[in-house]
């Protein structure tokens, strides 16, 4: 009887034993779910562990069709010497890739392999900045949205192109951060032209449209079916410049969605006053939680490159822009498209050598453009109807509207050609013609300044005639 008793309670305590866990398990996947929540809670007001950082600028395409980029390359330069120099990143944590070593291959392996993957860990900042050209999802067959690498080939994106998505996968799957920042400072519409960063004048891809996870931020220099433009005040794009200009302006203490207010504010005022007719607005678009992202944040840790990566890394272009910078620090004019081994030619004069001194006047302007302007001018609408945006054609038209003395039409097509392509120096000086002739030389003045900043060859001394 004891020992059927006995029996009894060993099997009541063991079910027991068996019981309590399962019951047990029953409360836990709201516990740990409660915990996460509030480890996630804790991160949002934890310091920066490291910060690491990919900077990449493309001016000069390994294709011909691709239009290069005056201030693309010094614009990636500018803002690698911001991060190092400024804003408390280590120089062994941030990678920049200049024109032919940003090639699509290196880019997406500095994103999603062996620079980023290896190194980054939670609690980390990623910076990861773009200036080059883009290119809306309307050009591709499956409305893909791209970024142009060195080597990328216009007429086969989906082969040769940077994957928008692909780099937002690379970036939320690969790396192991929950704070990712990346600025692209290149628009997805635009003229073939230097001056404005696209390839198709169609819609620029839409920035709400990217898919983000949270602690992710997409800073984009402009709206859809917006350009983003090179400015004509200094040797910068636009947003670029007013970025950096944002970030110094409190240092430490500068938050980005603090510094974006003023930025948007500042670029759009600019490219208003100095592009006729032009917008342009930067977007940001995130689904940050908790206090601002502070970029110049200083890190609580710091761990250096393991030789093994770095090695397998191989050289970024941070040595030849160092050699550069020396070589050039009693030299203002700056040409980074020059650092590697493909230079970027400086714009010259599009007409026979002018010599020291120009003097604009009707003998100027009668021995270039049309012979017989009337005679010319109705195949010149005719062209124009079936490419509205060929500068050459208005500028051509306006030469001719100059002989006739044609004024205000002269002066409107001018104003087009610039529209459409401004940074070629011949507008610049017929418009400044037409100027002096309609008795606005302020405005003539402004114009032989614009053609003197973007050709080194052009005379210091003009004057103007009748």
């Amino acid at each position: 009887m004891l020992r059927a008793f006995l029996g009894s309670a060993v099997a009541l305590i063991l079910g027991l034993q068996v019981a309590l866990p399962a019951a047990a398990q029953e409360t836990v996947p709201g516990d740990i779910e409660d915990a996460k929540a509030r480890i996630k809670e804790e991160q949002k007001l934890m310091p920066v562990r490291d910060k690491w950082a990919l900077v990449v600028g493309i001016g000069n395409f390994k294709s011909k069709k691709v239009p290069r980029l005056q201030y693309a390359a010094k614009d990636a330069a500018d803002f690698y010497r911001f991060l190092v120099d400024e804003a408390n990143f280590s120089k062994d944590h941030v990678r920049i890739l200049l024109n032919e070593e940003a090639t699509e291959r290196r880019v997406l392996s500095e994103l999603g392999e062996k620079f980023l993957p290896n190194l980054v860990q939670e609690g980390d900042l990623v910076v990861v900045y773009f200036s080059t050209h883009g290119s809306p999802g309307h050009i591709d067959r499956q409305g893909k949205n791209y970024l142009v690498a060195y080597d990328s080939e216009p007429d086969e994106l989906f082969t040769t192109g940077i994957e928008m998505k692909r780099l937002l996968e690379s970036l939320k799957g690969r790396v192991k951060s929950n704070r990712i920042l990346l600025i692209l400072d290149a628009c997805h519409s635009g003229t073939l032209n230097p001056n404005a960063k696209g390839l198709k004048r169609v819609a620029n891809f839409d920035v709400n449209a990217i898919g983000q996870g949270e602690g992710q931020m997409v800073i984009c220099s402009s709206m859809p079916d917006e350009q983003s433009w090179e400015s004509r005040r200094y040797k910068n794009g636009v947003f670029t410049r007013q970025l950096l200009d944002a970030l110094r302006s409190n240092k430490e203490d500068s938050g980005i969605k603090e510094a974006f207010s003023s930025v948007k504010d500042s670029v759009q005022k600019e490219v208003k006053q100095d592009r006729l007719g032009a917008e342009q607005t930067p977007v940001l678009n995130s689904k940050w939680e908790g206090a601002d992202l502070v970029i110049a944040a200083k890190p609580t840790s710091y761990e250096p490159v393991p030789e093994t990566i770095r090695a397998d890394l191989g050289q970024d272009s941070s040595p030849r822009l160092e050699d550069y910078l020396r070589s050039k620090q009693n030299d203002g004019d700056l040409d980074f498209n020059s650092i590697l081994k493909e230079p970027v030619k400086k714009p010259s004069f599009e007409e026979e050598s002018i010599g020291e001194s120009l003097h604009l006047d009707k003998d100027y302007f009668d021995k270039i453009g049309p012979k017989e302007p009337k005679r010319l001018l109705r195949g010149y609408n005719t062209a124009i109807r079936s490419n509205p945006k060929d500068p050459e054609l208005f500028y051509n038209r306006g030469v001719a509207y100059i002989k006739m003395e044609r004024w205000i039409d002269a002066l409107n097509d001018l104003s087009d050609a610039l529209m459409n392509d401004p940074n070629k120096t011949h507008f610049y000086v017929a418009r400044a013609y037409v100027y002096h002739k309609m008795g606005r030389d302020v405005n003539a003045w402004q114009d032989i300044k614009q053609a003197q900043f973007y050709d080194w060859k052009f005379p210091k001394k003009v004057s103007f005639g009748d």
